[in-house]
């Protein structure tokens, strides 16, 4: 899931803030969204919550979207900030019930394996900007045909669904996002709004690729 609007790559703002602040800003922001969705993760598996259908709609879908209109859509931190917490606490409740059914081990694995890939794709949408300013068109298309093996694959018999090649395109094609955001932030005017913004879709792609390092290495096990 990923906002539809660049809009906030384009927003100036008043409170500029130095480089160097708006960086730190973004590195708390995205620590906070991830360490919030790990939090409400731990408190529904303590419940116990198994989301029915419609709750998954509800909490997985329907809140996370309004939550990412709400941080694009305003000029105020405050509001931009509740946006963003519509989109990290939901998807810990909703990834609860999947986590919960893999080791310690492959979680850990699969949170090594995913800041690995952040960090190389960040330092490389940084480093090679133009490469990845070309991109913008490509990676939309590549998302929303993700977004449709996906749903198909529900549909699909237990045999593919078991494949892990559809996970393995949707990583590619996240951490591409991750270069692609990374570029988009380098650019972007430095304010604490901006921050908060980057950080719900730099979000996006970092918890999406876990969760498919989750499914490919819960099927290795």
């Amino acid at each position: 899931m990923k906002p539809s609007s660049s809009s906030v790559f384009d927003r100036a703002g008043q409170d500029t803030i130095s480089e160097r602040m708006f960086y730190t800003m973004l590195a708390l922001f995205i620590a906070y969204g991830l360490g919030a969705t790990a939090l409400s993760a731990h408190e529904a598996i303590k419940l116990g919550y198994q989301p029915s259908f419609i709750g998954f709609l509800v909490i997985g879908l329907v809140i996370p979207l309004v939550g990412i209109w709400v941080a694009n859509s305003t000029d105020d931190s405050f509001v931009s900030f509740l946006g963003y917490n519509m989109v990290v606490i939901p998807f810990g409740i909703i990834i609860a019930p999947e986590v919960q059914s893999y080791s310690a081990t492959i979680v850990r694995n699969s949170c090594a394996e995913t800041a690995i890939v952040v960090g190389v794709m960040g330092f490389l949408g940084m480093s090679f900007p133009t490469v990845f300013k070309s991109l913008g068109s490509a990676l939309f298309f590549a998302l929303v045909g993700i977004l449709i093996l996906t749903v198909a694959q529900i549909f699909m018999p237990p045999t593919w669904q078991a494949h892990t090649w559809i996970d393995w395109a949707a990583i590619v094609v996240f951490s591409l996002y991750v270069g692609y955001d990374f570029h988009r932030a380098y650019g972007v005017p430095r304010t604490t709004n901006n921050a908060i913004d980057v950080a719900v879709s730099l979000y996006l792609d970092i918890i999406n690729i876990f969760v498919r390092f989750l499914g490919i290495n819960g099927r290795k096990k």
